[in-house]
């Protein structure tokens, strides 16, 4: 697995090594990233690879070492607004290390499966509901990095018979990934509830998206794993639609402080944005795979767990 100290990556080892009849590989940049919480419980579970995935002599040899089953590769840089101004960076990350694993997997191990976890960012200048077939058409610089990141994922596997599975994950609240914009919000509102702070800082609120929680994230990318069709590319997403600004709204209801004001801060809202987003499930859904987790439930969970930070 790549970047499996990530948001994303980390709950899906947690997930993972529950089960003892897995060997888990999880590639990092730096030996201190599996050290930190939440992954140092996961000592003696996982074995740990050293890399810059962006070097293709580094990769391939991991790849044939390891001769994985399955890799998953979710080690991307992954902010849109960041990527207006540094797209030359998101280029070189994103696709030199995903090419570099699919020639890795090519050259030193047909049998594996790629999952590429990819975005709904790819077609976000296309139509407001996003399934599989809507054309791609991003419209920054991170969706397209990730565009080209499919398109190398589908010529791998029509040009050289790579499996491969793309995955294009909605938005999601995620306690771990604090530069999402609901994660921010929850955890200015508890710098606030401490006493630290008296605004949020806010960007565009009119956005609007159908929400995930991570575990279900989580829970679908293993269902892919057992049960996905090679070559396919599929999409997940919410049950709720809700713009931003009523998540920030559900947000400070739950909060012990009162009186919070919002302030609108420019650099927070890209110069390009996707005001509706809804990301449709069907083929997902057809290897019985729903979201379960409430929005209400995951919002409760993401300030119970920002909170812990002032503590």
């Amino acid at each position: 697995m790549t970047g499996a100290a990530g948001a994303v990556g980390s709950y899906l080892l947690e997930s993972l090594a529950e089960d003892p009849k897995f060997e888990l590989y999880g590639v990092v940049r730096s030996v201190s990233q599996a050290k930190t919480d939440p992954l140092r419980a996961l000592s003696g579970k996982v074995s740990w690879l050293l890399a810059d995935l962006s070097r293709d002599n580094v990769v391939e040899h991991l790849i044939g070492d390891v001769k994985a089953d399955v890799c998953f590769h979710f080690a991307s840089w992954a902010r849109p607004r960041e990527s207006f101004d540094r797209p030359a960076a998101y280029v070189q990350n994103n696709v030199f290390s995903t090419l570099n694993i699919l020639e890795g997997i090519r050259k030193r191990s047909p049998w594996t499966t790629f999952l590429l976890a990819s975005t709904p960012e790819v077609c976000s200048n296309t139509a407001p509901i996003i399934d599989e077939f809507s054309p791609v058409a991003p419209t920054n610089p991170y969706g397209a990095s990730k565009a080209a990141c499919e398109s190398l994922t589908r010529a791998y596997s029509h040009s050289f018979g790579v499996k491969t599975l793309i995955v294009r994950t909605g938005s999601y609240i995620n306690p771990r990934r604090k530069d999402l914009a609901i994660s921010s919000f929850a955890g200015q509102i508890a710098a606030c509830e401490a006493g630290l702070a008296s605004v949020v800082r806010h960007g565009n609120l009119k956005s609007v998206r159908n929400w995930l929680d991570v575990k279900d994230v989580i829970r679908g990318y293993r269902i892919l794993a057992d049960k996905g069709v090679a070559g396919e590319t599929y999409c997940m997403g919410g049950s709720e639609v809700s713009s931003v600004g009523d998540l920030l709204q559900r947000l400070l209801a739950r909060s012990t402080k009162k009186g919070i004001r919002l302030v609108p801060d420019p650099p927070l809202s890209r110069p390009v944005d996707v005001e509706q987003q809804i990301v449709h499930s069907k083929k997902l859904e057809a290897l019985d795979w729903r979201p379960t987790v409430q929005l209400d439930d995951s919002l409760m969970w993401l300030m119970t767990s920002a909170r812990k930070d002032f503590e």
